[in-house]
């Protein structure tokens, strides 16, 4: 089950350095600037990006997974919430791992598009080893190869059974991306950013940034400055 951690903050912080603590003064602070410096620099950032629909049809193009698998599984993960985090610290729309975002040169984890086209090739990986089974690429995404060849097949999991089920009923229907995640600026295109809120947007940095720290990633933000002497600094 994928569900949102609202405990990170806590043992993030429990768990900081005195150094972390001393280079941010405090995570609030820290946080509201870098969403505030986000913001004035938005169109930059955004430049250049499609609708997640888009995503999905390059990853598809690229790995050969086909697009309504992609989004049966992301529909299954996340409900294409690109800032999901589980209790088992499964991140981003396609709920990748640590270790997949490590497999697979993951620069940011909480992208869309890294985090989709990871997905994607992940996918394809497993179809490739089980002959295009599609019963036991989607037990292995779930549940890890590990455990699918140490039962011989799907795992006796419950969550994992489900999964696979609902992933497959999911291929039949026409699956439908939130307006809210689904719409992106792209340079020039004249499409609009759905509003968002100050407080939202330092809640979502503020996760992101708690997880990266907690598991002890380095996480460069060289682009900050936050001050003129200030030099870039490492999680």
């Amino acid at each position: 089950m994928k569900v949102q951690n609202n405990l990170m903050m806590d043992w993030a912080l429990r768990g900081m350095s005195s150094m972390q603590l001393q280079q941010t003064n405090s995570i609030g602070t820290f946080a509201r600037m870098m969403a505030e410096r986000m913001e004035e620099n938005a169109p930059a950032i955004s430049s250049g990006s499609k609708s997640m629909d888009e995503m999905f049809e390059r990853a598809s193009r690229a790995t050969g997974v086909p697009v309504n698998l992609l989004k049966a599984v992301a529909k299954t993960e996340s409900d294409f919430n690109p800032n999901c985090v589980s209790h088992a610290g499964a991140m981003g729309i396609m709920q990748l791992m640590p270790c997949n975002v490590e497999e697979y040169n993951v620069k940011d984890p909480f992208d869309p598009e890294e985090n989709i086209m990871a997905g994607a090739q992940q996918l394809a990986d497993l179809s490739r080893r089980y002959d295009g089974d599609l019963t036991l690429t989607l037990a292995a995404y779930n549940a890890g190869s590990g455990n699918v060849a140490k039962y011989g097949g799907v795992p006796p999991f419950k969550e994992t059974q489900n999964y696979v089920r609902k992933v497959t009923a999911l291929l039949g229907e026409d699956i439908t991306i939130p307006a809210a995640h689904n719409t992106v600026t792209g340079g020039g295109l004249g499409e609009q950013m759905p509003i968002v809120t100050m407080d939202a947007m330092i809640e979502d940095k503020m996760q992101q940034l708690i997880y990266m720290m907690a598991q002890g990633m380095k996480y460069s933000l060289p682009s900050l400055d936050l001050t003129d002497n200030t030099d870039p600094f490492y999680f």
